[in-house]
């Protein structure tokens, strides 16, 4: 779960820095091109971490535009292939248009050529925003269920969110038993592990509830860093990028209300999905979010940990001082379901 990265922007490099670019390297072998990009853009790029990073190439594409150049692990990067190239053209909505795949000679990264979404960011304080991510989502689960092989996508149903549970807490105690936390710290860090064991003790209802959900393609990170608006002579479409953790599963975490998501209109969202599964009711699907919420939460905490070694102790407890809270207020909600 990446969080919105600062963008730094460079004018145009010379023509021999920009030849000698790993990503412009790539792209030539994809495009089978000879034209050096005007410059190169850092969209996103983390020194010293084992994080995707991300470039715009200007002046290659079609037209004159730029291509999105990113690097990142084989094994996520051949996800988003898949979804780029054989489900989203499939299906009845905006996408962005992919330019190609291509490995590095280790065989562990690789690169992704994708159409430049723009920069007009997407707000979830905005209705029509939220109600244009409640349609496109519902298409995007509905239509992606007649996909053929989906399901090889990786799992994201209720089991890997558990086992997810299960090694975030084993992690935040590693960092109680082997780092230099303050009092405070250690009292917040022990309510972390503290939810964790009480969300597990109560996963039956979480299992319970997900059985009733429809298994679709879900992007497990549906939040406005990785959304971008773009608007035209037909209004407005949602541009989603970043599907390196997308997968085969239950759409509720897409749905959920958390900390930078794009809070999609569940009505919106049941417009479209009513007449696929009419079974399921509005109410129902509100409670879908909720359980959604308790996976994003669990998401957020093994991204703290993934982060803990380069971010340190303070940044961690710092990020940590805003979950807590939100486990805790799950937690007595969800008390009403032993009801």
């Amino acid at each position: 779960m990446e969080p919105p990265s600062a963008t730094e922007r460079h004018g145009p490099s010379k023509t021999t820095r920009v030849d000698l670019h790993p990503a412009v390297r790539a792209w030539r072998n994809v495009a089978n091109g000879t034209i050096a990009p005007e410059g190169i853009e850092i969209l996103q790029e983390w020194p010293g971490k084992a994080k995707p990073v991300i470039y715009r190439l200007r002046g290659v594409g079609p037209g004159g535009a730029g291509v999105v150049a990113k690097r990142c692990r084989v094994e996520s990067g051949r996800t988003e292939q898949l979804i780029y190239q054989d489900i989203l053209p499939n299906l009845p909505l905006s996408a962005l248009e992919y330019y190609g795949f291509i490995a590095d000679e280790d065989g562990r990264s690789c690169w992704l050529f994708l159409e430049d979404a723009g920069d007009e960011t997407y707000s979830p304080e905005l209705e029509e925003h939220r109600v244009l991510a409640g349609r496109w989502l519902g298409t995007m689960n509905a239509f992606a269920q007649m996909v053929p092989d989906v399901q090889s996508l990786p799992d994201r149903g209720p089991r890997y969110y558990l086992e997810l549970l299960k090694q975030a807490r084993e992690e935040v105690l590693a960092v109680l038993d082997h780092s230099r936390v303050s009092s405070d710290g250690s009292s917040l860090l022990t309510a972390i592990v503290s939810h964790c064991d009480v969300v597990e003790q109560r996963w039956h209802h979480i299992d319970h509830y997900c059985e009733a959900m429809p298994r679709t393609v879900v992007h497990g990170d549906f939040a406005t860093q990785n959304a971008r608006i773009r608007t035209g002579p037909a209004g407005a479409s949602l541009l989603v990028m970043d599907w390196e953790g997308a997968g085969w599963g239950v759409p509720a975490a897409d749905l959920s209300e958390t900390k930078c998501s794009l809070r999609p209109d569940i009505t919106a969202y049941w417009s479209v999905v009513r007449s696929f599964w009419p079974h399921v009711a509005l109410a129902e699907l509100r409670r879908w979010a909720q359980v959604g919420r308790m996976f994003r939460l669990i998401s957020s905490v093994a991204w703290l940990n993934s982060g803990f070694a380069s971010g340190g102790v303070e940044w961690y407890v710092d990020e940590m001082h805003w979950y807590e809270p939100k486990f805790a207020q799950w937690l007595r909600a969800a008390e009403a379901w032993d009801e």
